[in-house]
Formats: C-alpha cells, sequence, structure tokens
C-alpha cells in the first residue's frame, strides 16, 4: 500500500539486504509502523471467514505452526488488499484474531511471512469454475 510507506522500497530485495539504508532496528521499527497502519486500513476488507482459510491455506503450504498465525495474518491482509485494489467495497466483517494493539511481535511476523503469502489465491478462487466469455 503506497500511501502507507515511510520510505519508498530499494529496487530489490537484495538491495535492501546488502545496502541498506538505515540500521536494521530502525529498519525493523519502519516496517512495524507500515504493517499497522496497512492492517488499519485494509481490515474493513477483511471477508468473515477469511482468517480461517487463509490458516489452512498456510497449513497447506508447509508454514511451521509457530509461523501459522502470522502467514494466515499475512494471507487475510493480501486478500484484503486485492479487494481494495479491485474496487471492491468494504465488508466491515472480517476478524483478525491475534492483532491486539499492533503487538511488534505480530507485525514483524506478518512482514515476514508476507512474501509466502502473498499472491496466494483463496482456496474459493482457485476452485471456482472458469467463466467463459
Amino acid at each position: 500500500m503506497p500511501h502507507v510507506a515511510l520510505a519508498s522500497p530499494q529496487r530489490t530485495r537484495f538491495r535492501e539486504v546488502l545496502l541498506p539504508r538505515s540500521p536494521l532496528a530502525l529498519q525493523a521499527h519502519r516496517q512495524t509502523i507500515e504493517t499497522y497502519d496497512a492492517l488499519l486500513d485494509l481490515h474493513q476488507y477483511v471477508r468473515p471467514g477469511a482468517y480461517e482459510e487463509a490458516r489452512r491455506q498456510a497449513r497447506r503450504t508447509g508454514v511451521r505452526d509457530d509461523r501459522l498465525a502470522a502467514a494466515a495474518l499475512a494471507g487475510v491482509l493480501d486478500q484484503a488488499r486485492r479487494a481494495k485494489l479491485a474496487g471492491a467495497p468494504p465488508s466491515g466483517s472480517g476478524s483478525l484474531p491475534g492483532v491486539v494493539h499492533g503487538s511488534q511481535e505480530t507485525l514483524l511476523g506478518i512482514a515476514r511471512m508476507w512474501p509466502s503469502m502473498a499472491n496466494t489465491p483463496p482456496v474459493h478462487d482457485r476452485l471456482a469454475p472458469a467463466r467463459r466469455p
């Protein structure tokens, strides 16, 4: 979500790791703020049952149990992001278990799991019959 980013991203993840623009502690702090801002913005687009669906998807993809909640939250936020970008109206009724006042541990966990869960289609999207023109 570009409007919640505090700094524009590096061109590649490789450059971000090898040529950091700031100390790692500051990068982690910035990342938690950006993640929490995105969470607040996208929460209204979370569909009912999306968390449970994303948790099952994360389990199927082999995510370890200690990272399952963060992976599910990352998956839910990605689904909400896609809904917002597609122009869907806010649903406003989905829940995000485990998000309590934006704890740093939870937010960093979501950020770490984002690359593996982003753009993972929800199960119902993959099983829907193909539409013909």
